[in-house]
């Protein structure tokens, strides 16, 4: 399991698209730092309980690794995701992009 620490918001005033790297010494801070085979990835985000958190847009994640990555994917599983104060779960499957160094999560802007 990857954990990629993001606190900040996705709008146009913080951006809608954002890098993120894993924390892989377990300090709570992201490390900067076969392609043929699949695999299925599951994906788990946090929506933050603060006031006004949570969105109706569309919201999508590149996974890149050393050996390769996922083009922008969409996150949907069923209605209402991404509600303050949530988990919502996702499972994406894709090629073996071998160990995994950073994700990209970003949002159209629809419904805000």
């Amino acid at each position: 399991t990857l954990i990629f620490p993001f606190n900040d918001w996705i709008d146009r005033e913080h951006g809608l698209t954002h890098l993120l790297y894993p924390d892989r010494d377990g300090d709570g801070l992201a490390d900067k730092g076969e392609v043929a085979d699949t695999k299925d990835y599951r994906i788990t985000v946090y929506t933050s309980d603060l006031r006004a958190a949570g969105t109706d847009a569309n919201v999508f994640i590149e996974v890149h690794g050393d050996q390769g990555f996922i083009g922008q994917t969409k996150l949907e599983n069923a209605a209402n995701n991404f509600e303050r104060g949530r988990k919502d779960a996702f499972d994406v499957a894709g090629v073996d992009v071998g160990e995994i160094t950073h994700v990209v999560v970003s949002h159209d802007n629809k419904g805000l």
